[in-house]
């Protein structure tokens, strides 16, 4: 999937009570989901491919949820990648 003009919001992991809360952020932007952990794969691979990829340059904002935690911390890995 190419990466869309329109100014976007991550969100890594599932959402249990705030789905309606989540869409209602569309109207800022659109909504991108890294849904985490699957049965086959190093989510947190996965995660700095896409990012390497392009797949989050229009990400404005971001919100981790607590199962996110498989994608490991955001920390200098992620922040070389976008310089």
């Amino acid at each position: 999937m190419a990466p869309s003009s329109k100014q976007a919001i991550l969100r890594i992991g599932k959402l249990t009570y705030a789905e309606e809360a989540w869409q209602d952020l569309a109207s800022l932007g659109e909504l991108i989901v890294f849904p985490g952990p699957a049965q086959d794969n190093d989510p947190k691979a996965l995660f700095l491919k896409n990012l390497k990829d392009g797949l989050y340059d229009n990400v404005v904002a971001l919100y981790r949820s607590n199962d996110s935690t498989s994608v490991g911390t955001l920390s200098n890995s992620t922040r070389i990648m976008t310089n």
